[in-house]
């Protein structure tokens, strides 16, 4: 089905991600690892909730013109989904190079996500890649879910900012482009007053 190269890309407690020729392309496979200490039903059930999450916030931001990797395969027994190749690099490595000016494309692109009503879940600039064109790529999308509430889409931010910060480069193109974005920026601030009291009190 695909031919594999050998090719880790990253490897974590949760999946591996490796570099794979597939229909004559190159791509990328993302599988899952088994939880050994869960009950395997249980296991496999929410494996297949967050894949079939991907796919669904995939589908949906794509036709609201965010650019996410297509989706070129899922194999739920396998637990495995193949994906387009993003050529570029990940955005908390542009970062380093102090010429890196995108922000503005990081706070629109998330704008544009949030007004979908998509919450990624693990909004960090590794999971951004700048691409080698010029264009700003989220990626991963396995712990993401449908919501129209103010204060999950504040919860993104601040996970952003915990890697990103000063965060006001990116949120004055975000807050040009997203819906109701001072109820959004109000719930933010009450956000970071809760982290800084858990911070406080350990």
């Amino acid at each position: 089905m695909y031919k594999d190269t050998d090719h880790i890309i990253a490897q974590g407690a949760e999946a591996v991600v490796k570099k794979v020729q597939f229909l004559g392309k190159e791509c990328v496979l993302k599988r899952r690892l088994a939880k050994l200490f869960r009950h395997t039903d249980l296991d496999q059930n929410l494996t297949r909730s967050r894949m079939v999450a991907e796919c669904r916030s995939t589908y949906k931001l794509r036709k609201e013109g965010v650019y996410v990797p297509v989706i070129y395969l899922v194999d739920f027994l396998k637990r495995e989904t193949i994906y387009e190749y993003v050529q570029g690099d990940t955005v908390n490595l542009a970062i380093s190079n102090s010429t890196f000016n995108s922000y503005h494309l990081i706070g629109e692109n998330i704008a544009l996500m949030h007004n979908a009503n998509i919450i990624h879940g693990d909004l960090t600039t590794k999971n951004m890649i700048m691409t080698n064109d010029g264009l700003l790529c989220i990626i991963d999308f396995g712990l993401s879910f449908f919501s129209t509430i103010s204060e999950d889409k504040a919860v993104d931010l601040y996970v952003l900012e915990r890697c990103l910060t000063p965060l006001e480069k990116v949120l004055n193109s975000y807050k040009s482009v997203v819906f109701e974005s001072d109820e959004i920026i109000r719930k933010l601030e009450e956000v970071r007053l809760r982290g800084r009291k858990r911070d406080l009190t350990g």
